[in-house]
Formats: C-alpha cells, structure tokens, sequence
C-alpha cells in the first residue's frame, strides 16, 4: 500500500482498461460511423437512450409481472379476481 503522500501512477489503477486490439476495434467501427457521415455525439446519446430504456422498470411492466408474482405467493382466489 503506498503512502498517503506517494502520488497514484498509471500502473496502480489497472491500466489499461481495454486491450489493444479491442482499442484499435473501436477506433475502426468510429472510424467507419464517420465515413458514413454519421454523428458520434448522435449515436452515444441513441446507445444510451436505448439502453435506458431497456433498463426502465416501467408501471406497465410491473403491472404485466403483478398477476404471476401473486400467484406464486398463493393469495386467496378472491385476492386473484380482484
């Protein structure tokens, strides 16, 4: 463990994160984005949108889990025509 007044270098924090050939991947996939003329701001916000939305704990999602979820738990049958 290094001291408290020792300054962190490179190699203390795991680098690199990425392998190289992974690097020199997606340089080449941002590369071909760009010769089609597409915008890279545009398609971090769309992969993080989509992502989020793939995440999203929606009411209707939760609404379409609720009638197995208390079955399962084996509520009344009056419970379950409700």
């Amino acid at each position: 463990m290094p001291h408290p007044w020792q300054r962190e270098t490179a190699g203390d924090r795991g680098y690199p994160a990425i392998s190289l050939s992974a690097a020199r991947q997606a340089r080449d996939a941002a590369r071909a984005n760009l010769a089609k003329g597409a915008d890279p701001n545009d398609l971090k916000q769309h992969k993080a949108l989509m992502e989020g939305e793939a995440k999203a704990q929606t009411v209707e999602r939760v609404a379409e889990k609720y009638p197995a979820k208390i079955m399962k738990e084996g509520r009344a049958p009056a419970t379950l025509e409700k």
